[in-house]
């Protein structure tokens, strides 16, 4: 999969979709880049792909992961294996920062 950042600083996405690492519902496969609407009134700074998830950053610090949860990629210390919207984790973040 692939991820994109416009110049008007939205996110975009594409590729396989297996794991919902594109933030779509059920299609597993995205041929041409697709925004995602979840993150659409937030400006991207920052992304990254893994295996089957991805992360984005928003200008005013907000951190996302989707995608495949299968070992707790996203963090959400629960039984769900695919995040298909994507979750912020700042709160996570600060509770591991603060051990």
């Amino acid at each position: 999969h692939n991820l994109a950042i416009s110049s008007s600083h939205q996110l975009y996405a594409w590729g396989l979709n297996a794991s919902r690492q594109c933030a779509v519902g059920t299609i597993s496969f995205i041929y041409k880049p697709y925004l995602v609407i979840q993150l659409s009134d937030y400006e991207i700074i920052s992304i990254e792909c893994g295996h089957r998830h991805s992360y984005a950053k928003s200008k005013c610090g907000l951190n996302w992961l989707f995608g495949s949860n299968e070992y707790n990629e996203c963090i959400t210390y629960d039984k769900r294996k695919k995040i298909k919207d994507p979750y912020c984790i700042n709160g996570i973040i600060k509770e591991l920062c603060q051990g």
